[in-house]
């Protein structure tokens, strides 16, 4: 893969993030003399969702993005989100990210990243820092990996992802498949990194924080318990990106389809499978 290709996926896939937080990972085959560069990007997303999950609201999203990637693995990121639907867009966060990668031998790869959410209004963000670590396998076509997030701010949470993907060439021109599928365990509250609280009170008529207190021990019932946050698979997600390159751009269309699963003693009652389309281009200089 041309190095401005792979740092073009890792921008273009920042509305599939909350689905499969490791997207950008896709055959990172980079060779060691790459040089450092700079990558502008925008991406939409059609429906915006975290883990599977939109609590009922259907809006679309506008993700610009800017990034540097220095060859010996230092990298750096901004990314806005917009969220919108047919009557009004509204400019919800920013997300701020530093990372490590680096190759371990001829397939193995590790990414060490630190990253902070600053939402708009600041008050509608329960999850604001994050810090991850993600070890991958390459191996000719395909890739596969295990990633571990914890998110710190008015809570704490934590985010698992297994996932699996391909890199299929297209003839001799510049156009590529890469089927993916991802596993994304976390606790429940892992959505508001990515959404903000308002969803969850449209959705429900209340506020997160006056959700009813349910008990983390299976089978006990005690009102005075204290509200659980409980773990488990949420989402599994398909996606057929379609990647195009030419000279220093790249554009790519993937459609996706969200399988929610509820995790035992969820608040909100998960949503049927949603079918959702990513359109994204960039830029490397």
């Amino acid at each position: 893969m041309k190095p401005y290709l792979f740092f073009g996926l890792l921008l273009l896939a920042c509305d599939l993030f909350a689905q499969n937080p490791d997207l950008q990972r896709i055959l990172d085959t980079l060779p060691p003399h790459e040089k450092s560069n700079f990558t502008i990007g925008l991406s939409y997303g059609s429906q915006v969702m975290a883990a599977g999950r939109d609590f009922g609201v259907e809006q679309f999203g506008i993700y610009p993005s800017f990034g540097y990637r220095h060859f010996r693995g230092l990298y750096a990121q901004i990314n806005g989100s917009i969220f919108g639907d047919d009557k009004t867009m509204n400019y919800q966060s920013t997300y701020l990210g530093l990372g490590f990668s680096r190759t371990l031998g001829q397939r193995w790869r590790y990414d060490l990243s630190l990253s902070r959410t600053l939402f708009h209004p600041i008050d509608e963000g329960l999850l604001a820092n994050a810090f991850g670590l993600c070890l991958d396998y390459s191996a000719s076509i395909f890739n596969f990996g295990l990633s571990a997030t914890g998110m710190m701010g008015e809570e704490t949470a934590l985010r698992m992802n297994a996932f699996g993907s391909a890199w299929i060439g297209l003839g001799k021109g510049n156009f590529a498949l890469s089927p993916s599928f991802s596993a994304l365990f976390g606790t429940e509250n892992i959505v508001f990194y990515q959404l903000p609280l308002q969803q969850f009170r449209r959705a429900t008529g209340i506020n997160w924080v006056d959700r009813p207190p349910r008990d983390r021990r299976p089978g006990r019932k005690d009102p005075q318990s204290s509200t659980a946050n409980p773990f488990g698979l949420m989402n599994l997600n398909l996606s057929l990106p379609l990647y195009f390159s030419s000279g220093n751009w790249s554009v790519n269309v993937s459609p996706n389809l969200a399988l929610p699963i509820p995790v035992q003693g969820e608040v909100f009652k998960s949503q049927d499978a949603t079918i959702y389309v990513g359109v994204g281009m960039s830029k490397t200089f």
